[in-house]
């Protein structure tokens, strides 16, 4: 507590300007609001570009809340490797989910990451997400996370055995003859 006597905002942008002192690779950047509050924070790190550099054709992004007492959504860039190892690439944490807000994202990564895009972008779906990653990942496919789709799956489609051959079709791996067939049947 006595760390952060004077704000644990300014805790943290004291830690990264020293992170980035002994690296050089280190990549920050924040915004105060008005009132002169952290209103977002993105950070990543040396070892996180140079992963992404091998890791980083298809993109994961999660937003995690309320795990803690500060309302701010923290949102997870992530990918994983062949041996199904996670690899985070940068965590910004932000105040609001408007989409000028997905775009500070999006465009502080591609500034840690050399302008690199990647292949795909997995996301929960979100409308504002959606249209941040058609402006700034022009090449990049959208793809909505299997969870998400499951969990909605399960709270919207009550017919056991739909949800049952949905599955099937999502999480066999086919040809694409293979899986427009199931479907066709589904």
């Amino acid at each position: 507590m006595e760390e952060i006597a004077d704000g644990d905002a300014k805790g943290v942008v004291a830690y990264l300007f020293a992170k980035k002192d002994a690296d050089s690779e280190v990549y920050f950047n924040f915004t105060i609001t008005c009132n002169g509050r952290l209103g977002r924070l993105f950070w990543s790190n040396s070892r996180s570009k140079e992963d992404y550099k091998y890791y980083g054709d298809i993109v994961v992004f999660n937003s995690i809340y309320n795990t803690n007492r500060y309302p701010y959504p923290l949102v997870v860039i992530y990918g994983i490797n062949n041996h199904f190892c996670m690899f985070i690439f940068a965590c910004p944490t932000v105040s609001d989910e408007k989409v000028k807000t997905y775009e500070w994202i999006l465009n502080n990564f591609l500034e840690t990451i050399d302008a690199k895009q990647p292949l795909s972008v997995v996301t929960d779906g979100a409308s504002q997400m959606r249209k941040a990653i058609k402006r700034c990942f022009l090449n990049a496919k959208h793809r909505f996370c299997s969870w998400h789709i499951q969990r909605n799956l399960i709270s919207n489609i009550a017919n056991k055995e739909f949800r049952e051959g949905f599955k099937n079709c999502i999480y066999r791996n086919c040809s694409i003859d293979q899986f427009e067939t199931k479907w066709a049947n589904l």
